[in-house]
């Protein structure tokens, strides 16, 4: 389990120069998709680096040899089990001058189809109560959880807040820490076990 003192946690993502260069690439006017790709897969290396046992894995928009319903990014973890979960799924989109609301509803949409085939791919007492995941248009970014409640397993959909990359990037970081520290958690746990 990181600690509270590992290097990941005493990082603050928008001190990195890569992460400033990715930033200003989004901020360009005919910005692609791909850019706001470099952006998170900078973010998210930051605050879950290799070296403590996560990947994080960007889809290829190039080489179109993913299926459509792979997401743009993704963030796994290999626990003490030798399983590699995802424990942060990304769908993102290029921004335009005037993001719709239909915008961020088909991209959310896209990200719940990641949810469902998530969820049909677990197995045992590794199975996730609750996914993580996230839509990001541009600079903006909104968090989703994806929770199993009740003896039925009822599936809900909540969004977490919507946040502007350098104008929230202290509640973004938080955030994203939190979803580590319980990864961490379920890791030690296993690792007990």
């Amino acid at each position: 389990m990181a600690a509270a003192g590992t290097r990941s946690h005493n990082l603050n993502y928008w001190d990195l120069q890569l992460v400033k260069f990715a930033q200003d690439e989004v901020l360009e006017q005919k910005s692609l998709e791909n850019k706001v790709d470099l952006m998170w897969q900078c973010i998210l290396t930051a605050l879950f680096p290799i070296e403590e046992g996560y990947v994080v894995v960007v889809r290829d928009r190039v080489a179109h040899q993913q299926p459509a319903d792979a997401a743009d990014i993704m963030v796994k973890h290999l626990r003490p089990d030798k399983t590699l979960p995802i424990i942060f799924t990304m769908e993102d989109k290029r921004a335009e001058k005037q993001v719709k609301k239909k915008d961020w509803d088909e991209a959310t949409a896209q990200l719940e189809r990641y949810f469902a085939i998530e969820r049909q791919s677990e197995t045992g007492e590794g199975a996730a109560k609750t996914l993580y995941g996230a839509v990001a248009i541009g600079m903006r970014v909104e968090f989703w959880e994806h929770r199993t409640a009740g003896r039925r397993g009822k599936r809900q959909m909540q969004s977490q807040g919507l946040y502007h990359v350098v104008r929230k990037k202290e509640k973004i970081q938080n955030y994203l820490r939190r979803i580590k520290d319980k990864e961490e958690q379920i890791s030690a746990e296993l690792s007990v076990e």
